[in-house]
């Protein structure tokens, strides 16, 4: 009898420290991980200085809620977080812009930036284009999606329908804006180092600020 409950005993102790063992093991694995992708990946959470002072340049010389356009995912975000600006391509998860709408002010913007229809489908397939503009509308939804590789992606006939419809808008020699307010261009020279000013398109445009980072075109 002494010998089955010091059994037991033993079993429920021993099985205690293995699961705290696991826990401890599994939670400071967990947050080593978090430190050295936070020590490798630093610059992707800090902004760097010249970057800084376009935002700054916005913030003083710029109307309150005055509407700024770029093609730069990431810049879109910064300018929602660090000016008093409205951003002309919403992001999907904070927007009630219809779908239809995100697509056609995604298409401005690139005949802006003189993409081609190659360039167009690309920025939506491969540069983070199809989680920006919609969310988790074109993710995985399966229930158990977040033990997988995350990936968004818009279905390919939707996308060959969208770059037909941009490629003809390419064709034109001018473009519509009358049923969207847009008051500036930002250009962040690193994503794209070969921009060059869309005159052809709209020749009142002005550069109003210019550093090695950033360049910002005012439209009035």
């Amino acid at each position: 009898m002494f010998y089955k409950r010091y059994e037991l005993y033993a079993v429920k102790k021993y099985t205690s420290i293995i699961c705290t063992g696991f826990f401890i093991y599994f939670f400071s694995s967990a947050l080593a991980g978090q430190y050295a992708y936070s020590r490798d990946n630093a610059y992707l959470f800090s902004t760097p200085i010249e970057y800084q002072k376009s935002f700054e340049w916005l913030n003083r010389n710029t109307e309150m809620g005055s509407v700024v356009g770029t093609l730069s995912f990431g810049g879109n975000l910064h300018l929602q977080m660090r000016t008093a600006n409205h951003i002309f391509i919403p992001f999907g998860l904070s927007t009630i812009a219809s779908e239809d709408e995100l697509w056609n002010r995604f298409m401005l913007m690139a005949r802006l930036w003189h993409i081609d229809g190659k360039g167009f489908a690309s920025l939506i397939s491969h540069a983070g284009g199809a989680y920006y503009l919609f969310g988790d509308q074109y993710g995985i939804h399966t229930f158990d999606a977040a033990f997988f590789p995350y990936s968004w992606r818009v279905p390919d006939g939707i996308l060959a329908e969208k770059t037909n419809i941009y490629e003809t808008m390419l064709t034109k020699n001018n473009i519509s804006l009358s049923h969207f307010r847009l008051d500036y261009l930002f250009v962040d020279k690193k994503e794209f180092p070969h921009w060059k000013e869309p005159r052809d398109l709209i020749p009142s445009i002005v550069k109003v600020f210019n550093n090695d980072r950033a360049a910002i075109y005012s439209l009035k």
